[in-house]
């Protein structure tokens, strides 16, 4: 096995992620608060229908490449890289609720093998994000 991921938030798209990775030879240990999608994860059954996720992920966690738990602290001790894929509903006002992200950023601040660069809720830019590309104005 080569290095080491963490991935945040198994849902629609962080667990095809993880598997995917993990099929490629990449050890990945995925995150999320949800103790009974973690217990069907352990299982190998995904909480929902995508074709040949069942079968990879009964593949990958019998290899050893995939695993799952509910603490951050453990997923990301040895991952060289976190991916975050938690949800950020949209609220009334069509404004998407980062409190989510929020949380798993403070999360991996708090982790003692922490090396990411990290931002204060604060320090966050709140409003529409902009692409690198050319400007519409």
């Amino acid at each position: 096995m080569s290095e080491g991921m963490a991935v945040v938030g198994l849902g629609r798209v962080g667990l095809p992620f993880s598997v995917a990775f993990a099929s490629r030879g990449l050890r990945v240990v995925g995150v999320d608060r949800d103790p009974k999608l973690l217990e069907l994860l352990r299982r190998g059954l995904p909480p929902f229908r995508e074709e040949g996720l069942e079968e990879l992920l009964a593949k990958v966690l019998s290899e050893g490449r995939f695993t799952v738990t509910g603490e951050i602290r453990e997923a990301v001790e040895g991952a060289e890289t976190v991916v975050i894929t938690v949800g950020t509903p949209l609220g009334q006002d069509l404004v998407p609720d980062l409190t989510p992200l929020y949380q798993v950023v403070e999360g991996l601040s708090r982790s003692p093998t922490s090396t990411w660069p990290t931002a204060r809720r604060g320090s966050w830019r709140e409003g529409p994000w902009r692409s690198s590309g050319p400007s519409r104005r």
